[in-house]
């Protein structure tokens, strides 16, 4: 399924996933799933630079693992990590003026569970 936002970005759900707008930030779950995906997005009045993501995303934890990322609308990076039970993984994107982050979290002992759902999903990801 298709969602599609005002914010000028899409996302293309997994089977079973829903969605819902909860202000600024997008919302996806399955039912039955173990995790969230929120899709947060923020427009500029300049073109987003790859500096400008690593600016906003900060230093990375020394244990986190760093992706580079790039689909047919976005570019960036993604930074995967575990701590305290919980697995985190974050994607700071950005397509022209429109900066997009990702985040998924679920448990620690889940997180191999919707991953390449999750994956699927955020690749995605298109400008409209």
């Amino acid at each position: 399924m298709n969602e599609e936002t005002e914010t000028g970005w899409s996302i293309d759900l997994a089977d079973g996933w829903e969605g819902h707008d909860d202000g600024d930030t997008s919302v996806f779950t399955h039912p039955d799933g173990v995790g969230v995906l929120q899709v947060t997005a923020m427009e500029s009045e300049a073109d987003i630079t790859e500096q400008d993501l690593k600016t906003f995303a900060g230093e990375a934890p020394k244990k986190a693992v760093k992706e580079n990322f790039r689909s047919k609308h976005f570019r960036g990076f993604s930074i995967a990590m575990q701590a305290d039970g919980e697995y985190r993984h974050t994607w700071y994107l950005a397509a022209k003026n429109l900066a997009v982050v990702v985040s998924y979290v679920c448990d620690e002992e889940d997180r191999s569970e919707e991953m390449p759902a999750v994956r699927e999903m955020v690749k995605s990801l298109e400008l409209i």
